[in-house]
């Protein structure tokens, strides 16, 4: 299993933000899929993340899944209470 990430920076504020992605619905040999992830950031210095995952529990039979994950400032998840949803 591996992490790759893209990073993007804005200088300016946007209303609204497009982005295409082609999910793919494929495992690996540990079972898991990937996950097309967006990080965000709240005024509060909450931020979050969300987007959507295959198989992330490790079964192939889930499919595609809503993932997401509120953490405060301290980076501790507040939200769901028990952890990534």
């Amino acid at each position: 299993m591996y992490d790759e990430q893209l990073g993007t920076t804005f200088t300016q504020n946007f209303t609204s933000l497009a982005y295409k992605v082609t999910a793919v619905a494929q495992n690996g040999t540990d079972g898991y899929g990937p996950a097309y992830l967006v990080n965000g950031l709240g005024n509060n210095n909450y931020w979050y993340q969300v987007g959507l995952a295959y198989d992330w529990d490790g079964s192939a039979s889930t499919g595609f899944q809503l993932a997401y994950e509120v953490f405060n400032s301290s980076g501790n998840s507040v939200f769901p209470v028990s952890g990534g949803g």
